[in-house]
């Protein structure tokens, strides 16, 4: 495993603080994930023999610190039912994770919650189709409660959505 690899894995690990936020979306509840920073930098994890590393160590501190305010933003929006608002983040923090290009079980535990967030903004948005293709991208990156949950949660919303505007058919006799 290369420094950077371990830099990343200790970043995900102790910078990251992840809890949930019950979001209102025609009465329902889904799960949105939020992150907070942790305030101690865990400096003694940074490598110092190398400028060339540093560089690359502060870009990934960088992407870090815009990943996690991209998903605060992202909660917030989403929680004050901002729905404009909630798919720019959201769709910030994907982009951001993304970027970090790691492959541990936590960055797609992460990257899987970044998606599901994304697909309440999409759906927040009348989006129903891009919030159902993010909410299966983000079980297929991790499948976890939160993303089971909310695709449960979206599929019934669907469902019944569908059920109320199927048509009824009626037959004429002559």
């Amino acid at each position: 495993m290369t420094s950077l690899s371990k830099f990343r894995k200790v970043i995900i690990a102790s910078f990251v603080l992840i809890f949930t936020l019950p979001v209102q979306a025609n009465t329902s509840k889904f799960k949105v994930v939020s992150i907070k920073n942790n305030t101690n930098k865990q400096s003694t994890f940074i490598n110092h023999e190398s400028t060339n590393r540093q560089k690359t160590q502060n870009q990934a501190n960088d992407v870090q610190a815009a990943f996690n305010l991209s998903m605060m933003q992202c909660a917030a929006y989403l929680r004050n039912e901002e729905a404009s608002k909630s798919s720019k983040a959201c769709s910030a923090a994907v982009q951001h994770i993304e970027l970090m290009d790691a492959n541990t079980q936590q960055s797609r535990y992460l990257k899987s919650l970044s998606y599901s967030n994304r697909a309440i903004a999409k759906y927040s948005n009348n989006d129903e189709s891009g919030a159902l293709n993010d909410l299966v991208r983000a079980i297929l990156i991790d499948s976890n409660a939160i993303t089971r949950s909310n695709l449960t949660l979206m599929s019934s919303l669907l469902k019944n959505k569908a059920e109320d505007i199927s048509p009824e058919y009626i037959s004429l006799s002559d």
